[in-house]
């Protein structure tokens, strides 16, 4: 393997400004205005570090700030240990996940269930998936059981040589599986609160959270996790969710038996489970409400589980999440108003696109809203904020969305919708199951990708995101859903969807 100058340029071009730096103190700023001329001795140094498999000892050095989760503050299980290490360093770890990345995708390695620190998959991806499975067996009057699975402490537990064994049984071997023991081993962290350090500790365990080529080495760690299991999976890194029919003694022992399975891999690998944070939520009417033990314990049973951000019930009702949302919206709405002063159209509208409308947009095309309540709640967030900037408080909201060229929430979320339908179609990552979204046997005139529209017995099934989306991307023209890559699809949608406007 070869590091070249534009090899390094390129891994320190996607640095973000203004992050805080290692033991060395150097900036990502600095790294950035300075790429150009470090480049080129940076190379030489990687190349000479590969070859010779040395690594800096400041490589090997982080700095342990502590984030809180949720919970008691005055309880450390409730903070997550992110790693600030030296900047050059994780720019040789970005340029060997690169090829690590590329082998393992062009190889098919990574399972299909794993949607965290994968191109191509997403929080977004994994929910609809999930979901769209859910609501299909729910559709057909089954009885459905959810567990959501916690391991404990994942990524400090990682035993180095296990990984290792890993890592080289997919094949990465050489100078490049050769480096990432020399990276893993030895490694010390201090941590930093409100300015003052520890002393500096040695790592026996884990991969540095905060590192770019730990959660990869995770992924991997982790990959045959659900290799033996007969119900459904999906990880998105460490969290883990399995769920099947539960309408027989059959499918009810088959899960007992996944629990069984998984207990035997978190022996195997050294990775126990959280117990006493697994959840079993229990879905239709007709289920028997089995009792679930994993290493040894009983999992408790939940009505509501937060999910990669969203919340999920047991009657998959999105009340929760307009209105989990609408509190969330609300609370940056008032520090706005208290502390910005100057509320001139251009910085409110870069507070409101940066702060406020991304709690609204989260991963929407799960929980969309399609009561009349719900959807209000969330529209007069946009009202209220848009009513603050200056000029637009004697406005009409529609004078006010025309000033500020924005459209409504729910116009905006049924663009998410359909830029979501594209990306399904036009995947290449064999992110998705085989006809997740069934083309129709009869293309149209206008639309030479027109899509089955399945029929739904429950009036929650047809709310759900592959059956709600059916007609809307059936009335699409050509022009947009054959767009080139995304980027030019959203351009003709919203060009579409302006031509439509006008007509009404």
């Amino acid at each position: 393997m070869l590091i070249t100058d534009r090899d390094v340029s390129e891994a320190i071009g996607e640095f973000k400004a203004n992050k805080a730096p290692g033991i060395d103190k150097i900036s990502s700023t600095y790294a950035l205005k300075t790429k150009e001329i470090v480049a080129h001795p940076l190379a030489c140094l990687f190349n000479k570090s590969l070859t010779r498999n040395e690594i800096p000892s400041d490589w090997k050095k982080a700095t342990i700030t502590p984030i809180f989760k949720k919970g008691d503050r005055s309880n450390v299980e409730n903070y997550r240990p992110v790693s600030l290490t030296v900047l050059y360093g994780k720019a040789m770890e970005k340029i060997i996940k690169t090829k690590i990345e590329n082998y393992l995708k062009s190889n098919n390695i990574i399972a299909r269930t794993q949607h965290g620190f994968t191109k191509g998959r997403s929080c977004l991806s994994n929910l609809i998936i999930c979901q769209d499975s859910i609501m299909t067996m729910i559709d057909e009057g089954s009885a459905v059981d959810i567990i959501y699975l916690d391991l404990q402490k994942a990524f400090d537990k990682v035993p180095h040589d296990r990984l290792m064994q890993k890592i080289r049984h997919v094949g990465i071997g050489g100078e490049i599986a050769d480096w990432i023991e020399n990276w893993l081993s030895d490694r010390k962290q201090r941590v930093v609160v409100g300015g003052r350090y520890s002393q500096w500790a040695e790592v026996q365990s884990g991969v540095p959270q905060g590192s770019v080529l730990g959660p990869l080495l995770f992924a991997i760690y982790i990959n045959d996790l659900d290799s033996n299991l007969k119900n459904n999976v999906l990880k998105f890194a460490d969290d883990t969710k399995l769920w099947g029919r539960v309408d027989s003694s059959e499918n009810i022992n088959a899960m007992h038996d996944d629990l069984l399975t998984l207990s035997l891999w978190s022996k195997e690998n050294c990775m126990p489970f959280n117990v006493g944070k697994c959840k079993v939520m229990h879905i239709g009417r007709g289920n028997s409400r089995s009792k679930y033990v994993l290493m040894g314990q009983g999992i408790s049973e939940t009505k509501e589980e937060k999910d990669l951000g969203v919340i999920f019930t047991d009657n998959f009702k999105q009340s929760v999440n307009c209105n989990k949302a609408s509190k969330s919206a609300s609370r940056i709405m008032g520090l706005i108003r208290r502390n910005i002063i100057n509320k001139s159209e251009e910085e409110m509208l870069i507070l409101y696109k940066t702060l406020v409308r991304p709690i609204l947009d989260y991963c929407i095309p799960v929980w969309r809203p399609y009561l009349k309540k719900d959807i209000m709640q969330l529209e007069k967030i946009q009202k209220r904020y848009t009513k603050m900037i200056k000029g637009c408080r004697r406005m009409t909201y529609e004078q006010r969305l025309d000033n500020l060229n924005l459209t409504t929430l729910e116009e905006r979320h049924h663009r998410a919708d359909m830029i979501q339908v594209y990306s399904i179609l036009n995947d290449k990552s064999n992110t998705y199951p085989t006809d997740f979204l069934r083309l129709s046997n009869r293309p149209g005139r206008r639309n030479s990708m027109k899509l089955y529209k399945k029929r739904n017995r429950l009036e929650l099934c047809k709310q759900s995101f592959t059956s709600r989306i059916v007609d809307p991307w059936n009335d699409l023209p050509d022009e947009v859903i054959l767009s080139a890559d995304a980027k030019v699809f959203k351009f003709r949608f919203d060009l579409h969807m302006r031509d439509v406007r006008g007509q009404t």
